[in-house]
């Protein structure tokens, strides 16, 4: 991979701003007040994201989570 950028004019470390060839992974994690993951995506793929939708029912379903924590 490091041979196919270098080949395009593109240097990772000048862009990472350290002398690594390593591209971090994108997530997305939902996490409850009480520090439970209650959702998470990660695709090593950073093209790919979330959807919006699938996203805001992780966050509803994390909130539901804590109204109904404090009922009981």
């Amino acid at each position: 991979m490091q041979r196919i950028l270098e080949s395009g004019g593109r240097r990772l470390p000048d862009y990472q701003g350290n002398h690594a060839w390593v591209s971090p992974i994108p997530a997305i994690f939902v996490i409850a007040r009480d520090g439970t993951i209650t959702a998470r995506f990660i695709d090593p793929d950073f093209r790919k994201r979330v959807a919006i939708e699938d996203l805001l029912k992780a966050l509803q379903d994390a909130q539901s989570r804590e109204e109904g924590g404090r009922k009981a």
